[in-house]
C-alpha cells in the first residue's frame, strides 16, 4: 500500500488479529521487541530459545556465518550480523510521517 490510511487500517488489523492470539493462546506466544534484540542480542536470543524449550548452540548466536542458501528479499541481511543503525532512523522523516501518526492514532494503534 501506498497511502497511509491503508497502513494504519492494516496495522491496526494486525494488531487486533495479535491481541486475540495471545489471549486465547495462554502464553503460547512472546512478543520480542526489536529495539531490545538488537541493543543485547545475546540475552534476547536466549529468551526467545528458553521460551521455545531449546537449547542455546553458538550457531544461533553466529546466524549469519551459515553457508545455507538463502532466497528471500533479505538474503544480503542475513550474511550480516544484528545492527542497531537502523533504530530511530525514522525519526529524520518525523514531518512527513506525521500523517500516518495520525492515522495511527484514529485508528487506535499504538506504536
Amino acid at each position: 500500500s501506498y497511502r497511509f490510511d491503508e497502513l494504519a487500517a492494516m496495522l491496526a488489523s494486525y494488531n487486533s488479529l495479535m491481541t486475540y492470539w495471545q489471549s486465547v493462546t495462554d502464553g503460547l506466544m512472546m512478543k520480542v521487541k526489536y529495539e531490545e534484540l538488537v541493543a543485547d542480542p545475546k540475552a534476547s536470543i536466549e529468551k526467545i530459545l528458553d521460551f521455545c524449550g531449546l537449547g542455546v548452540e553458538q550457531r544461533c548466536f553466529d546466524f549469519h556465518t551459515t553457508e545455507r542458501a538463502v532466497k528471500t528479499l533479505s538474503a544480503a541481511q542475513v550474511r550480516q550480523p544484528i545492527f542497531q543503525s537502523g533504530v530511530g532512523r525514522w525519526k529524520q522523516y518525523e514531518r512527513q510521517l506525521k500523517p500516518l501518526v495520525a492515522e495511527f492514532e484514529r485508528c487506535g494503534v499504538r506504536y
